[in-house]
């Protein structure tokens, strides 16, 4: 009857994480470029009690009752959002694996929000105001700079990044790649950031940007709204379970005061 309680109380646990994680993908569907959450579960109990000297352990009996719940993790789902046009020369929809280096004042940071501006000093930066970076060429050794546009009427970014202001070239942005995408953690702003500095960024090759277009969240609103049903209606269960449970313990008690 305990391992119940504690079933239903994991259970409750585990359904209210995720529909915390489901309603930040509702809340930032409209978010240029965002990557929904996606939690994995996994099995506390079951596993904790298994001990190769003790059989009874390793039987599927006592990994039935003695089963919680517990979030494996929360991962970040990358696949591609759709594109859509805008018409605003300082938007760019990225396509393929990469993402813009942001400078930020707590380090290097990725995002696929391209939604750009020229801030007060000419710099190209986010939407929240960050500058972004220039690739890097092989033989400056001062690293990535800002890009600074003049003011023109006529602002070109082409498929690989390259930057024209009335057909004169003035940078390429600096676009990353990651073996493993589940290296990045997300960090607010739209922004993300290496779970470790020993995590590797290398130029992106495989990708094409579209000027005047917009990468949407890759969030499914029908898909989510039907999951964050479902996720309560568990929630409920699970509370339902407990307090039949402690009814039964409370029944029990009163039963052996009387004997």
């Amino acid at each position: 009857m305990v391992n119940g309680l504690y079933t239903s109380a994991s259970g409750m646990v585990l359904q209210s994480r995720k529909l915390d994680a489901s309603a930040n993908n509702l809340a930032n569907v409209n978010t240029v470029g965002f990557k929904k959450d996606i939690i994995s579960v996994d099995n506390f109990r079951a596993k904790s009690t298994t001990r190769e000297e003790d059989a009874w352990r390793r039987t599927l009996f006592n990994e039935t009752i003695n089963n919680t719940h517990n979030i494996a993790k929360i991962h970040v789902d990358h696949s591609q959002g759709a594109l859509h046009q805008t018409g605003n020369s300082l938007d760019v929809g990225i396509n393929g694996n990469a993402f813009l280096v942001v400078d930020t004042p707590f380090g290097e940071r990725y995002t696929r929000g391209g939604n750009l501006q020229i801030d007060s000093e000419g710099r190209l930066t986010t939407k929240e105001g960050y500058p972004l970076k220039a690739a890097l060429e092989e033989d400056d050794a001062e690293g990535p700079a800002h890009i600074f546009l003049p003011e023109a009427s006529d602002i070109i970014i082409n498929a690989q990044g390259e930057i024209f202001v009335d057909e004169e070239f003035i940078a390429t942005l600096s676009l990353v790649r990651f073996e493993d995408e589940r290296d990045l953690r997300k960090v607010g702003f739209n922004q993300l950031a290496r779970v470790s500095a020993d995590v590797e960024a290398y130029p992106a090759e495989h990708f094409e940007l579209h000027q005047g277009y917009l990468e949407s969240s890759n969030v499914n609103i029908v898909r989510e709204m039907t999951d964050m049903v479902e996720l309560n209606r568990s929630f409920s269960a699970y509370q339902k379970m407990i307090s039949s449970i402690d009814e039964t313990v409370s029944t029990l008690l009163q039963a052996g005061k009387s004997i």
